[in-house]
């Protein structure tokens, strides 16, 4: 796949006046913060944006984020490669006031300055899309979990007392 400068900004007046359309790679040390929780780093992360208008005639980013985390499985502590793959639907709004106008599949995109801030965008949402407790699927795990055979309870143990 070849790479595709993607801008850190774009103009919310650019973006709603002509068809937005950006796919490329972006550098994971473009994203410091989600840089910072991988303890193993990260490939480039995959960004598609499309820009469409809706039945109220606002502007509505189609977004998809894919990235391969390097996390620690916390069950054996072996490094291994989380896949992430983000989909999400954002409107951009000039204040929070218009967050209540949203439908439910609409995430807000709060604007600075007119602008829309692509790179804070695409790391704020892959930072919310890491596992919280990072596990390698059981398979590929180093240590392999028993099964507990349930105990005896102290309620069967009366009831052979009573017979």
């Amino acid at each position: 796949m070849m790479k595709t400068n993607i801008p850190e900004y774009i103009k919310f007046e650019q973006a709603k006046s002509q068809d937005l359309n950006i796919n490329g790679l972006l550098p994971i040390k473009a994203l410091p913060r989600l840089l910072d929780a991988l303890p193993h780093g990260g490939s480039d992360v995959h960004v598609e944006i499309h820009s469409d208008i809706d039945v109220n005639k606002r502007l509505v980013l189609n977004t998809q984020f894919k990235v391969s985390a390097g996390l620690d499985c916390q069950r054996c502590m072996d490094a291994y490669q989380h896949p992430i793959v983000s989909q999400l639907q954002f409107l951009p709004i000039f204040n929070e006031e218009q967050m209540e106008l949203l439908a439910p599949e609409q995430e807000p995109l709060l604007l600075e300055d007119g602008k829309i801030n692509l790179f804070k965008m695409i790391e704020d949402e892959l930072l919310l899309s890491l596992p919280i407790i990072p596990l390698h699927p059981s398979a590929d795990c180093s240590v392999k979990l028993e099964t507990i055979s349930p105990k005896a309870s102290q309620f069967d143990i009366l009831a052979t007392l009573k017979n």
